[in-house]
């Protein structure tokens, strides 16, 4: 639990140091109001499940949320290139913002295909595997986050201080995410069979 929190408040203060850096401050109030807005409803409408550690738990529900401040004002597609780019100095929380969104979007995928197939197959386990991941295991959220910011740093292309994206970049960011949230479920799922065979 105290190795889950510091992970997680180091994620929130790198974020913090990032959107200083990159001048995102409208992106950072944005994240900071949403925590309070969040905090303040669940707070007075379900009280006795209100913890400000478990407001604070999940930090990139709140970053990734707030983030269509940075694709308003910073994300920019190239005609020439065919290409989106971040510019300087949003190279760092450029690559947080698009692999948190690319992150979040291939887990509603999942999340709405396990829920459309309900009871059929292997939809409940699935439902139980993926919304365990995001709400109790936050240090695998945040790994596998890392490892997709680092991945589309690799394969991004790098001119005139500028960092470019082609849509097979995203795809790849995407289908990695796919991939690591498939072996989550079929991890759990062999776990589950193990302990109970």
């Amino acid at each position: 639990m105290i190795f889950t929190q510091l992970i997680t408040l180091s994620y929130s203060c790198i974020f913090i140091i990032l959107a200083f850096k990159g001048r995102q401050i409208n992106w950072l109030m944005a994240t900071l109001f949403l925590i309070a807005g969040f905090s303040y409803v669940i707070r007075f409408h379900i009280p006795y499940f209100w913890n400000i550690d478990l407001m604070l738990y999940h930090p990139y529900f709140y970053i990734t949320l707030s983030s269509f401040f940075f694709f308003i004002n910073d994300w920019k597609y190239s005609s020439e290139d065919k290409m989106f780019y971040i510019a300087k100095p949003n190279i760092p929380i450029g690559y947080w913002a698009v692999t948190a969104f690319l992150q979040h979007l291939a887990y509603l995928i999942i999340l709405l295909i396990s829920q459309l197939s309900y009871p059929k197959g292997n939809s409940l386990f699935t439902l139980i595997s993926i919304l365990q991941m995001y709400l109790l295991h936050p240090v695998w959220w945040i790994t596998i986050h890392i490892i997709l910011m680092t991945s589309l740093y690799l394969i991004s292309i790098k001119k005139n201080e500028k960092h470019y994206f082609s849509i097979i970049h995203l795809q790849a960011i995407f289908l990695m995410m796919l991939v690591f949230l498939m072996s989550y479920i079929y991890y759990q799922e062999l776990r589950f069979i193990l302990t109970w065979s």
